[in-house]
């Protein structure tokens, strides 16, 4: 699902959007960039246009998720973040958010998770947010960690990756 109105971060730095059309062709590259298949082994190694379009408009039509592009003042798209899993009583979602390689560690993360977490815990209301991250993303582990989230689990990953290994890798739930 997207929504209609995008989300001004508190800073004005960027926007969070409903994903338009024509960020399909970085969308795929986003995903199939090795900076981004790093942690998320699973992600395949290309992505062609139809198939990055195609995926748009299935997360559009799901009522489970709620998916934003985040693009700076001048529209420039800088990554993608979302809500799925969400629990029907509105108690709970999961988080994710992947960032262009040339904008991480520059505080976009940063601005882009707060504004989604003010939206799931102020308009959504939710008392619970989920994140999930690979064990050796030490990056994104310290970030959550300095926020305040706690570790409540750790689990492993079943299944290979697009190369066929990754069997055993395991995941934080934060």
């Amino acid at each position: 699902m997207f929504l209609s109105e995008p989300i001004i971060s508190k800073s004005g730095r960027l926007s969070l959007v409903p994903p338009p059309e024509s960020d399909d062709a970085v969308v795929a590259i986003l995903r199939a960039h090795p900076a981004t298949r790093q942690y998320l082994r699973d992600l395949p190694t290309q992505v062609a246009l139809d198939d990055a379009a195609a995926r748009r408009l299935e997360r559009k039509a799901d009522g489970t998720l709620i998916e934003f592009h985040i693009h700076n003042a001048t529209n420039e798209f800088l990554g993608s973040t979302a809500i799925s899993r969400i629990d029907p009583a509105g108690e709970w979602c999961d988080v994710s958010i992947m960032v262009v390689s040339e904008h991480t560690r520059t505080g976009v993360a940063t601005d882009a998770l707060y504004t989604l977490l003010d939206y799931v815990f102020g308009t959504k209301e939710m008392n619970r947010a989920e994140f999930q991250t690979a064990a050796d993303n030490v990056p994104m582990r310290g970030w959550l960690e300095r926020t305040g989230a706690k570790l409540q689990g750790v689990g492993q990953e079943g299944e290979a990756d697009s190369e066929g290994g990754g069997g055993g890798t395991g995941y934080l739930r934060l």
